[in-house]
């Protein structure tokens, strides 16, 4: 991944992170996805396309 892709990918998992702190909920792998999938779902092109690539190397990475 590039330097940009990772600033990116670190400002999106940090605003979901902080999301779920804000909501009391557990911050996981899992939840983390979920509302990632949420987010994607409601976007439209290259931005979409980037979280997509988020969700991937997340999967890739983590253990199920």
């Amino acid at each position: 991944m590039s330097i940009v892709q990772n600033h990116f990918m670190a400002a999106e998992i940090g605003e979901v992170v902080i999301q779920l702190i804000e909501n009391g909920k557990r911050v996981t792998s899992g939840s983390i996805i979920d509302l990632l999938e949420r987010k994607r779902h409601a976007l439209h092109g290259e931005k979409a396309e980037q979280i997509r690539e988020i969700l991937m190397f997340i999967r890739k990475k983590s253990v199920f």
